[in-house]
């Protein structure tokens, strides 16, 4: 007998298993939470007090003063999505698991006079792993999708059985998916006047997101037929070049205001192989995923001596980006839609060495059509919908060229009822807690 190979093949080969790993906060594919600054004061856009700024205000990089600036930190993800539906007397409900523990960044400065340069290493997408080891809806609906399948001989010919027929059971579900688009920067950014600087670099992204997933049929005449362990363990690679271009402007000594945009990053995914079961991927084979373009503004105002306040907008213009094809002349990313977040933050020196910060950003996804955006298998792993940040965290100054900066974060999604492919609403809910720790260097 053989493993359903080519006949399940035939019937979700047009399905796309693309289980990526959310980020944090925000949006399909671009990360916002680049810093630990960031993570205590979710608005970076019009800061210059930090080298965090390479990723969120380049141009800003000349108002850093003479000399070398290098921001290192690192953020742990505790991240809870859930998703349960009911079929007839069938209830599922399924969890996440794990811990993200390692997220970390560098950027470094050199700033002289008019000039400065800049680079940086940071995971700009993807940035953790999804955990299902318990199994999903996804797992759910290949498993149905097995069992409908016809059972061949050994020339390929269809028996006229199925293999509901002779496996009427299944467990052992397990899904584990990870996405990392790891991403390096270097430009420079010039002072055109006292107030006005404009900053241009480059970017290079090599994302890499991995899929492993498991299930058992289970036989119901074990002395004939053996439970049969089916697999998938599939990676996908690309990479690409973008670039960046910045402006600030120094209104008075109080206001600044700061916009930087990043091009969209072509990525063609090339799949990898290491055991496929079900027939659903193809060694060699490409899939587009672009990370999209981001135009992103700020202001900043210092209130009084003590208090700074600082405001954010995002935009993504996912739809510009090509995902792929969902059906002739239906790309996947105007299915999505673009996506905005707003953000607000506020600090206050407590004294020449002690800085408190909190702020909040809302994030809206403008979805063309969700319900068939999650016909994706992997989104409800995944989910993607409207959600709020709130992140807190203090500085302390401990000498002179050392800046130590630690952060308390949460994101909360908003409550969805999706319909799903296995006829049934599925209801999906997701929070996430990370505890961040960095450094920030002034020589």
């Amino acid at each position: 007998m053989k493993k359903p190979l080519n006949a399940f093949a035939g019937v979700v080969g047009a399905l796309a298993l693309l289980v990526l790993a959310s980020p944090l906060a925000a949006q399909m594919d671009n990360l916002t939470n680049l810093s630990v600054e960031w993570m205590r004061m979710p608005a970076r856009n019009a800061a210059t007090d930090a080298a965090d700024i390479v990723v969120y205000n380049p141009a800003g990089l000349v108002r850093l003063g003479d000399g070398f600036h290098l921001d290192i930190g690192n953020q742990s993800l505790m991240r809870k999505p859930r998703h349960a539906y009911s079929l007839g007397e069938v209830e599922r409900s399924f969890g996440q698991d794990g811990i993200d523990a390692f997220l970390p960044n560098l950027y470094a400065a050199y700033v002289k006079g008019r000039w400065a340069a800049y680079g940086g290493i940071y995971i700009s997408g993807g940035g953790a792993v999804a955990d299902y080891p318990e199994g999903s809806l996804s797992l759910d609906l290949i498993t149905a999708l097995v069992w409908g399948s016809p059972i061949l001989d050994e020339y390929g010919q269809p028996t006229g059985l199925l293999y509901q027929d002779i496996y009427p059971g299944a467990g052992g579900w397990r899904l584990k998916a990870s996405s990392y688009y790891l991403t390096g920067t270097i430009g420079g950014a010039y002072a055109l006047t006292d107030t006005l600087s404009a900053s241009a670099g480059v970017r290079y992204v090599s994302a890499v997101n991995k899929t492993k997933l498991g299930l058992t049929l289970v036989s119901g005449n074990p002395l004939d037929f053996p439970d049969l362990p089916l697999a998938y363990d599939v990676k996908d690679t690309a990479s690409g070049l973008g670039f960046v271009l910045g402006l600030h402007y120094a209104v008075t000594p109080k206001l600044d205001l700061a916009a930087h945009y990043e091009s969209r990053v072509k990525l063609d995914f090339e799949t990898s192989i290491v055991r496929d079961d079900f027939g659903l991927a193809v060694d060699g084979a490409k899939n587009r995923r672009d990370l999209p373009a981001v135009l992103y503004l700020g202001a900043g105002y210092q209130l009084t001596a003590k208090l700074r306040l600082l405001a954010d907008f995002n935009y993504y213009f996912q739809k510009d980006a090509d995902w792929g094809l969902a059906a002739e002349d239906l790309g996947w990313s105007k299915i999505a839609g673009d996506c905005w977040a707003a953000g607000v933050g506020l600090a206050c020196a407590l004294t020449e060495r002690v800085e408190i910060s909190a702020g909040t950003v809302f994030t809206k996804f403008l979805f063309d059509d969700k319900p068939l955006y999650y016909t994706r298998l992997g989104e409800f792993e995944a989910p993607k919908g409207d959600n709020w940040n709130n992140g807190v965290g203090i500085a302390f100054k401990a000498a002179k060229a050392l800046t130590l900066n630690l952060a308390l974060g949460g994101t909360f999604w908003k409550k969805a009822t999706v319909p799903s492919l296995l006829g049934a609403p599925v209801e999906v809910t997701a929070h996430a807690y990370s505890l961040s720790i960095g450094a920030a260097f002034d020589f």
